[in-house]
């Protein structure tokens, strides 16, 4: 071997043991750190209020397209909304992150028959005191972007933004699905650990709103801006969950039941005696365990299952638990997941099965919050700016 590869060799595992002794030593100090010496996490209103102020965006986002052409598909932004302790001060960057979203702002990405299918409309939605119509404004838009107020009535009007460009989009957007091969390659781990704690954090906000009212998975975690300094075509930043809303069968079944809010496109559903606030919850805190460890690893968990499989698994089943249990025991095993994606996933495991899950309980979200987001946020911390001083 030549002497340069040797040298190069002995860098790299000088590099890699320092990285460990590093993690080492920072497990040991955690070990060691009283509640009172962990960083502060909070989100920027309660709960119930962003939970209330999402509910009602959905509301008025169902009731306000046009009648011609009933397929229409919004992208809600999934935002952190998380104060963070000054104990660090960051580098600063260009970052949704750093910026804490307001309770009653939400960003969209609309997009419809009306409208160019390729193309989306940026836009945000405020809680105010206007009334209007979606469509006449995606059709002739007088600014490239375009705030919503929304009443208390549920009734929107838009109004010029002072923001002198929309966000650019990328050619294609792409699915969480389709960009997990991309997660195997040494992606930046601040993108990596940022889009766990939001999918985590999303999971507070909308557990209790019409958005997460359906399963949520990797299929419909939506990545739409482009990103032109970074690797991926699209910005992992600004993740945005997608649902389609037909109005078309909106419009039938409020003819016969005009207490009837949203029918999606997959069409309305019987709803089943397990079909309850709980159940949806759950069931959705096992599809986010599944979401970390696909991001964690790379791989989506279709790879573990055979062909005769892939049909019939379902994230609520019995047998997607015990799979992504089994997945969680190996992962740990060989050494391949960290000690904070560890604990956010068993923490969701084990929430799947409590029957008390409940986000609209403080006591609960505040215990969930330690076992799950709290880890994640403290080893980026660790890991992308190094250890507290």
């Amino acid at each position: 071997m030549k002497k340069n590869r040797v040298k190069d060799a002995l860098e790299r595992l000088e590099l890699c043991t320092g990285r460990i002794d590093a993690w080492t030593s920072r497990a040991d100090k955690l070990q060691d750190e009283t509640p009172q010496s962990r960083l502060k996490l909070k989100f920027s209103a309660s709960l119930g209020t962003i939970q209330e102020n999402a509910t009602k965006v959905h509301g008025a986002i169902s009731r306000n397209w046009c009648n011609d052409n009933p397929v229409h598909t919004a992208c809600l932004l999934l935002e952190q909304r998380l104060v963070r302790s000054k104990k660090r001060k960051r580098p600063l960057q260009e970052t949704s992150s750093n910026l804490v979203a307001q309770a009653t702002c939400f960003g969209l990405s609309l997009r419809g028959d009306c409208k160019a299918p390729s193309q989306w409309f940026d836009s945000e939605i405020r809680i105010d005191q206007f009334s209007s119509s979606l469509c006449k404004v995606i059709r002739q838009p007088q600014n490239p972007f375009v705030v919503f107020c929304l009443n208390e009535n549920g009734h929107l009007k838009s109004r010029p933004s002072l923001k002198e460009t929309a966000a650019a989009y990328a050619q294609q957007s792409l699915s969480l699905e389709a960009l997990l091969p991309r997660f195997q390659t040494k992606l930046p781990l601040e993108e990596v650990y940022g889009l766990a704690i939001t999918l985590v954090a999303s999971m507070f906000q909308l557990s209790h709103t019409p958005w997460l009212e359906t399963k949520w998975s990797k299929k419909n975690i939506m990545f739409a801006r482009a990103n032109s300094k970074m690797s991926l075509t699209v910005d992992l930043r600004y993740p945005s969950l997608v649902k389609e809303f037909d109005r078309g069968a909106l419009l039938q079944t409020s003819t016969l039941n005009p207490t009837s809010q949203l029918i999606q496109k997959s069409g309305a559903r019987t709803q089943r005696p397990d079909d309850t606030s709980t159940n949806r919850t759950c069931s959705n805190l096992l599809a986010l365990a599944i979401m970390l460890l696909e991001i964690s690893s790379g791989r989506p968990i279709e790879q573990r299952l055979g062909d005769d499989q892939i049909m019939n698994i379902l994230p609520t089943d019995q047998s997607g638990l015990q799979l992504a249990e089994a997945w969680l025991r190996e992962e740990k095993a060989h050494g391949r997941l960290s000690c904070a994606f560890s604990r956010a996933i068993l923490t969701c495991l084990q929430e799947y099965l409590n029957p008390d899950a409940d986000f609209g309980d403080e006591q609960y979200c505040n215990a969930f919050k330690e076992k799950a987001l709290l880890p994640l946020e403290e080893e980026m911390e660790y890991l992308v700016f190094g250890p507290l001083r």
